[in-house]
């Protein structure tokens, strides 16, 4: 867990933009789509049918009217566009084509059936085909941006890495990777520790997910949605695919080679990188209309030029401040010593390979309840790792990480007015790190003049690497639950929930077992008089253990198409497990117990508004709407606090 949780309000009162084509609004992977029917006397119609066909996937799935008139219909991948048939025995049916416009969470489609001579047709009965999944729209107030896999293969970026999306995003700064750390992104300023990463409303540990899977990714940079937590910078919100009734699948090969690259110089330290992708996914229908799988694998293999004293040339040692003959002459030293220069090919490169599988099982149980299971798998491979542009080659290591985890999620949906969906995921994971060489390590600070004729400092590595070797297991097991209620005509949705978050840790720190030494000049090394020892005597393990929790309450509220309102309260704690032992020295000298670790409780409120411009009209039906609005005014404050 991350220090304290970082704490931060904000009122966006002017955030207005000029909204795109209904397409690039699609908000969610599964959509509610809600309404009621009235006959001409405007009374409600009950048990009439109600049809909703995707235009996307070509999948129906129907309901029908209570007493009150009401339906709903839950629609995952449906794509956001609708055709929507209602019909009742007597009434003369009605066609139309709904989509999503704006910040709405759900669809709303009030329809009046007028009288008429109806000619009866042929009745096919079979079983329903509600594929349900849990809501997660778009809410009023929230800064998202919507990125579909179509979008993203047609754009020169690296689209298997999720934290490499967000640069697409106004408002946000992207981090560089490097052989120690992923990539990341800053939002208003804050660091990645700030972010957060879900994937079908969970949190993730990998950014690396077959794109083949995925059925959008969405950037959260503001929101006010209570059921949203345990981040205040920006969130990855990405949902998975899964079957449908049509077999379908896509497949892709991506190339980027150095060879294509203009560098304008030879030098292993301006040369780019050569990267191969290759992804597929498939899916469809076990059992027409009730079992669909979809599964999906990805394959990144990307050499880079290795960067080390060994490759660099005359104008490389001058830009890291070491002078050739000092170079050539710390070469010549490390050789008497016996210590092999190179334990890997100097003048090769560096591998990171990833390895990522995905697969995806929804049964639709009945017409209310519907189970979906997801198994996930990753693995990457980095050879060498952490090795440094002045140092040797032997000094690096391999690095090996992988994991994996299991879904279940149920949803089910109670009546016209309620739905509720149950949420679990584990997932477990393993980082290893081995060194070239079981070597003390040696560090030589070298003075040289340059031939631009300024002065350098710099300092030399050979041996073995501090930094190795390393253990890591994390495994986290995450419950949630929402229940949502949209009574009377559905203008409001009130959402109960709660998630708790169990998560432990295991390392093995050998942080520099053999020991450095530090020479202060070539001199020093030649004489072997080094001015400094260092080693760490034993290897530290460490195993923590961390819970957080939350619960919310909050509400929807469509108050007129144009105008939208999100207010609620989240109740957020955690604590510590794995105590360790009281020291009565350290109470005695600093007045602290051992055996006491920090935990928290806070509550926050939020409150965001959508104010649509041009396309909607409030009319005799408040949930009408034209067409796409031309601009959205959104803000909001609230408080959001990391994990």
């Amino acid at each position: 867990m991350s220090p304290r949780a970082l704490v931060s309000a904000a009122f966006l009162l002017a955030s207005a933009a000029i909204a795109v084509p209904a397409g690039a609004q699609i908000g969610s992977s599964t959509d509610i789509i809600t309404g009621v029917v009235v006959n001409s006397e405007g009374q409600p119609v009950e048990d009439a049918t109600i049809e909703a066909y995707s235009l996307e996937t070509q999948v129906t799935r129907r309901a029908r009217t209570d007493a009150r008139g009401r339906f709903v219909i839950l629609f995952p991948d449906g794509g956001g566009q609708y055709r929507m048939t209602a019909r009742a025995i007597g009434l003369a049916p009605r066609i139309e084509v709904i989509q999503r416009h704006a910040d709405e969470d759900r669809l709303v489609w009030n329809v009046r059936l007028s009288g008429g001579a109806v000619t009866l047709e042929g009745i096919e009965v079979r079983a329903g085909s509600q594929l349900l999944r849990g809501p997660d729209g778009p809410t009023p107030g929230s800064t998202e941006r919507i990125l579909g896999p179509d979008q993203l293969t047609r754009l020169p970026i690296d689209n298997t890495d999720l934290n490499a999306l967000v640069g697409l995003v106004p408002g946000v700064v992207p981090i560089s990777a490097s052989d120690t750390a992923p990539g990341s992104y800053s939002v208003a300023g804050l660091g990645p520790d700030a972010n957060a990463l879900t994937l079908d409303g969970l949190l993730f540990g990998t950014a690396t997910v077959p794109q083949e899977a995925l059925r959008q990714t969405r950037v959260v940079t503001s929101t006010y949605d209570v059921s949203r937590g345990q981040f205040s910078g920006g969130l990855i919100a990405s949902t998975t695919r899964s079957g449908s009734n049509v077999v379908q699948g896509s497949s892709s090969y991506q190339l980027r080679d150095d060879d294509l690259a203009l560098t304008g110089e030879e030098s292993q330290f301006a040369q780019g990188f050569t990267q191969h992708v290759i992804s597929g996914g498939l899916g469809g229908p076990l059992v027409r209309d009730r079992l669909f799988i979809f599964g999906s694998l990805m394959s990144r293999l990307r050499d880079d030029p290795q960067q080390n004293l060994l490759s660099a040339g005359s104008a490389d040692y001058t830009r890291l401040g070491v002078h050739p003959d000092s170079v050539a002459r710390f070469l010549t030293i490390v050789d008497s010593l016996g210590v092999p220069p190179a334990l890997v090919g100097s003048g090769g490169t560096r591998s990171n390979n990833t390895l990522s599988a995905l697969v995806r099982l929804d049964w639709v149980l009945n017409n209310a309840h519907t189970l979906t299971l997801r198994g996930d798998w990753q693995g990457a491979s980095q050879d060498p790792a952490r090795l440094g542009s002045l140092a040797l080659p032997q000094t690096g290591g391999q690095l090996t990480t992988g994991g994996g985890g299991l879904m279940a999620t149920l949803t089910s949906r109670f009546g016209a007015a309620v739905i509720n969906e149950f949420r679990g995921y584990w997932n477990a994971s393993r980082r290893d790190g081995e060194a070239y060489a079981r070597l003390p390590q040696g560090r030589v600070v070298v003075a040289s003049d340059l031939p631009d004729g300024t002065r350098g400092v710099s300092t030399l590595l050979f041996g073995g690497n501090t930094g190795f070797p390393t253990r890591n297991r994390t495994r986290a097991v995450e419950i949630a639950d929402e229940l949502s209620w949209m009574p009377g005509t559905g203008s409001h949705r009130f959402k109960f929930g709660g998630f708790l978050r169990s998560e432990s840790t295991d390392d093995i720190v050998g942080t520099n077992q053999l020991g450095t030494f530090t020479y202060s000049s070539l001199a020093s090394l030649a004489s072997g008089s080094a001015s400094s020892f260092r080693r760490t005597v034993d290897v530290t393990e460490r195993a923590s253990r961390n819970y957080r929790w939350g619960l919310f309450a909050g509400d929807v509220w469509i108050v007129r198409r144009p105008f939208q309102l999100t207010y609620g309260v989240r109740l957020e704690g955690s604590s510590f497990g794995a105590l360790p032992p009281y020291n009565p020295a350290i109470d005695t000298a600093f007045g602290r117990r051992t055996d006491r670790l920090p935990s928290e409780v806070h509550l926050s409120p939020r409150v965001g508004f959508s104010w649509t411009l041009g396309g909607a009209r409030a009319g005799p039906d408040r949930f009408a709407i034209i067409g796409p609005p031309t601009t959205v005014i959104r803000g909001g404050i609230g408080e959001f606090r990391n994990q």
